[in-house]
């Protein structure tokens, strides 16, 4: 049989053990995120132009070039890290696009997308337009809310 003192010293030690972390400082992080439902998502050469709801469900337009979705072709984050991210899905939640800034400035985006090219959120693009301009890996994306 366990003594009572015992058994009520382990339990003061657990107790005392699951609060420390209650004290300790925690670290702001860098990151600021939003997430905005997305109307369209358009398939170019030169990457993806996604239609997104703005406040008052404006329909804004931003143009992601495809060199964002690998470090192999120069354009990284400060960090090392690719500019963008693709993600294939079936939720209810997709599409989606989370733009995420770090201290104030554009870090990068992830663009989530329905999984099958014939849901209705992917638009059909003109194959005689040329979007090359719209498509600028070397300058940050902006945003209109």
């Amino acid at each position: 049989m366990i003594p009572k003192k015992l058994v009520s010293l382990l339990v003061a030690l657990f107790i005392l053990g699951s609060l420390a972390p209650l004290g300790a400082e925690s670290k702001a992080s860098p990151f600021f995120v939003k997430n905005v439902m997305v109307s369209k998502v358009y398939l170019y050469q030169q990457g993806y132009r996604v239609s997104y709801f703005s406040n008052g469900f404006k329909i804004q337009n931003t143009f992601i070039p495809i060199e964002w979705f690998t470090t192999t072709a120069g354009y990284k984050t400060d960090d090392g890290n690719k500019k963008a991210e693709l993600y294939y899905g079936v939720g209810a939640e997709y599409p989606y696009l989370s733009i995420y800034w770090k201290n104030g400035k554009f870090h990068h985006v992830v663009l989530r997308v329905r999984q099958s090219y014939s849901d209705p959120s992917w638009g059909t693009t003109d194959p005689n337009v040329n979007a090359a301009d719209k498509f600028t890996p070397d300058k940050d994306l902006e945003f209109t809310f």
